[in-house]
C-alpha cells in the first residue's frame, strides 16, 4: 500500500505555506477560514503556477495568500 502524505491541521497548512512554500500570510485567521471553505487543495493546487517559481518549487517573492484567493474569485464575491 502507498503511502499517503500525513494529516496537517489548518494551522500546519498555513506553517507549510509560509515557511516551506515562501508565501506571504497577512491574516492567519482569514487564511484558516479560507482553507476551512476552499481546501488546500483547491486554493494551492488549482492556482499556484500563477504564482510559483518552477526553479525553486515555491511562490515566488512576495506572493500574497490574498492574491492566490484573488485569482480564483475575479469579481470580488466573499468566499
Amino acid at each position: 500500500m502507498a503511502k499517503g502524505k500525513p494529516f496537517l491541521t489548518y494551522t500546519q497548512q498555513l506553517d507549510k505555506l509560509a515557511d516551506d512554500k515562501n508565501l506571504v500570510i497577512n491574516d492567519r485567521d482569514y487564511a484558516e477560514s479560507v482553507l476551512k471553505h476552499i481546501g488546500y487543495y483547491s486554493l494551492i493546487s488549482g492556482y499556484k503556477k500563477l504564482f510559483r517559481n518552477p526553479t525553486t518549487r515555491k511562490f515566488k517573492d512576495n506572493t500574497t495568500f490574498d492574491e492566490i484567493v484573488a485569482s480564483m474569485n475575479p469579481f470580488n464575491e466573499p468566499i
